[in-house]
């Protein structure tokens, strides 16, 4: 007994130490998706107000871009909080955890067929440049954009028209029910037969119905349920992405058929571009008479080709580890992988959504150039914002003077009325005591000589006040 004792305490430590690792892992996962959340969101912002406000940004491979970036948006602003929400897993209703889980597929999605249709209107650009501008319009663009989404939203949220684990859980927790019951008729019958009867009858009622819905689960089906508890009664289950998602679906639908096969033709249509314009670099090369026109048009292509590409490249690399992931846990049955490894996996294929306006900065000069243009505007704004309170302190200070220049020139105006009426008083006694003015006057002079002598004087302006 006292081994048996010393074994449940140490794996009750570790089961304590496994629960405080997982709940740091937790908030490092929460910080990171929050920090992602606001970078995707105050970037992407950024993209679409430079598009709005740079004219020559209005054109349609730079429409998809704002198509991409407002899905990026959409990650930041519901997406990840949404992912934050099936970690933690509470209890709510399957279909709404469904729901919840497929949004972010949508978003998924919908940038694929964004970075597609970029791919296929550059394919265009260089297939066919002198009708180019005249198939690919402004119009056209917004129809494309439109069935994009379209598409995505069907996709992505596919799994609620039936494709879902649904019927698995409930299939779970029947046996979960019906072996409960069966153990409770044995006990039943050990103890009575009539109790036997009554739980065979009832054991063979629930074994017929594959569904739940009409078994009244007690206490103890409930436990056997978990971490299903309340599926058979209501649909509540426990909100994970793993619970409501059918990895089937995930793997060979959203994976093989709807990621990694566009994917596979973008790489395709870059590697096309890049033929088609670096002959065509060379046939300019060739010819001693060849356009600088002709020639800056292919380059600007080639530069423009190998910017779009470094976003597929940037995209694949962060979503691939998680589809993998899925991949192999399906395939090969093994066990679930590390919470760790699942959590970077997660965060790595988020981030993708705010990396892509450091990748417009760094490789297009025209956006680098509005960006700098909107940061430089807020910048003057917050100035002139410092500025107007300033000023408005330097108003009310302009204020108080003027109201004390007026009480001053009142008091002057006092002061003058009062020095005149000295200066009559001091012309009478000059009058009267005309040696005493001149003594006065002498040693006035010999003061002001002094003064000069050792270097003080008054200042400008300033009134030498009468003894």
């Amino acid at each position: 007994m006292p081994l048996c004792n010393a074994t449940g305490d140490h794996q009750q430590q570790e089961q304590e130490q496994q629960q405080e690792g997982d709940t740091a892992l937790n908030a490092a996962y929460i910080c990171l998706e929050v920090f992602i959340a606001l970078l995707a969101v105050l970037g992407n912002v950024l993209v679409c107000w430079a598009v709005w406000l740079n004219t020559n940004l209005r054109n349609v491979t730079n429409y998809f871009l704002v198509s991409l970036a407002i899905a990026d948006i959409a990650v930041g602003v519901l997406g990840i909080p949404f992912a934050i929400t099936l970690s933690v897993g509470f209890a709510t209703d399957f279909y709404l955890c469904l729901f919840i889980a497929c949004f972010v597929l949508v978003l998924t999605q919908s940038s694929i067929f964004s970075m597609l249709a970029i791919a296929l209107d550059r394919y265009l650009a260089v297939r066919i440049p002198l009708r180019y501008n005249s198939m690919v319009t402004e119009k056209r663009a917004n129809g494309v954009i439109a069935l994009c989404w379209v598409l995505s939203i069907v996709i992505g949220l596919f799994p609620l028209l039936g494709w879902n684990n649904l019927s698995e859980l409930k299939k779970k927790c029947s046996a979960a029910v019906v072996s409960n019951i069966s153990s409770s008729s044995s006990n039943g019958s050990s103890s009575g037969g009539g109790g036997s009867g009554g739980g065979g009858n009832g054991s063979g009622g629930v074994a017929g119905d594959a569904s739940c819905a009409d078994v009244r689960c007690d206490a103890a089906s409930e436990a056997a349920c978990a971490p299903h508890a309340l599926l058979c009664r209501c649909n509540v289950v426990g909100c994970l992405f793993e619970n409501v998602v059918d990895m089937g679906y995930m793997v060979y639908f959203n994976f093989f058929g709807c990621v990694l096969a566009p994917l596979v033709v973008m790489l395709c249509i870059y590697a096309n571009i890049f033929m088609v314009a670096r002959r065509q670099l060379r046939r300019i090369e060739q010819k001693s008479g060849g356009s600088e026109s002709s020639r800056s048009y292919w380059q600007k292509e080639v530069h423009a080709a190998k910017s779009l590409s470094i976003i597929v490249g940037l995209f694949a690399i962060s979503w691939l580890p998680l589809h993998a992931l899925n991949t192999l846990g399906l395939l090969s049955r093994v066990s679930k992988p590390p919470l760790w490894l699942m959590y970077s996996a997660i965060v790595l294929s988020h981030f993708n959504s705010a990396v892509n306006p450091f990748i417009y900065a760094y490789r297009l000069r025209e956006f680098r150039l509005t960006f700098r243009r909107i940061l430089r505007r807020k910048e003057n704004c917050a100035r002139r914002g410092s500025g107007s309170a300033i000023t408005r302190t330097a108003s009310t200070l302009s204020a108080a003077s003027s109201v004390n220049r007026n009480g001053h020139h009142h008091h002057n105006h006092h002061h003058h009325h009062h020095h005149q009426q000295q200066h009559q008083h001091h012309q009478h006694y000059q009058h009267h005591h005309p040696h005493h003015h001149e003594q006065q006057q002498q040693q006035l002079d010999h003061e002001h000589h002094q003064q000069q002598v050792s270097g003080w004087a008054p200042a400008e302006g300033m009134a030498m006040l009468p003894s």
